[in-house]
């Protein structure tokens, strides 16, 4: 519902999907079980939602390398009206957002990093897909990542 009063077209079904992530997060687990039912609120004829089945077709392509998934995740970006900023593009940066949780493979700290080493608007990317993390995660002992977060963190 917030979307559309900060964003239009591509970004408002994008803030869709990652609202359906973090409410969904508190209930699953399983990242791509998550993206999975995510996934329903994309339009399914819509350019993010197939951005989205794109993004999981390049991983496979490349499940070990995730600068060639990046680069090739690139090539499919479109010009959008009143994009004067590509690395703002909301596709390419949902795109990412999934192949930094497919390649993170659950964990908070992998995620973070191909969140942050892909490109475009990086620090955003981050923030969504860690609150995602976080949530699944959780900042307290008994998550083996605890430590190296803690320390990294603070």
């Amino acid at each position: 519902k917030f979307a559309s009063n900060v964003g239009y077209f591509d970004s408002v079904i994008w803030a869709k999907f990652y609202g359906a992530m973090y409410s969904l997060a508190y209930f699953e687990s399983d990242i791509n079980v998550l993206m999975d039912k995510a996934k329903e609120v994309m339009p399914k004829h819509s350019y993010p939602r197939q951005i989205y089945d794109m993004s999981f077709e390049i991983y496979n392509k490349y499940p070990n390398d995730y600068q060639k998934a990046a680069s090739e995740m690139t090539e499919k970006r479109r010009m959008l009206y009143r994009i004067d900023n590509i690395q703002t593009d909301p596709n390419i940066n949902g795109a990412f957002a999934i192949l930094s949780w497919l390649y993170g493979k659950g964990s908070y700290l992998d995620t973070c990093m191909y969140a942050s080493i892909m490109g475009y608007d990086g620090d955003c990317t981050a923030a969504i897909t860690q609150g995602v993390m976080g949530i699944i995660n959780g900042f307290k002992p008994g998550n083996e990542e605890y430590e190296d977060i803690n320390n990294t963190i603070y």
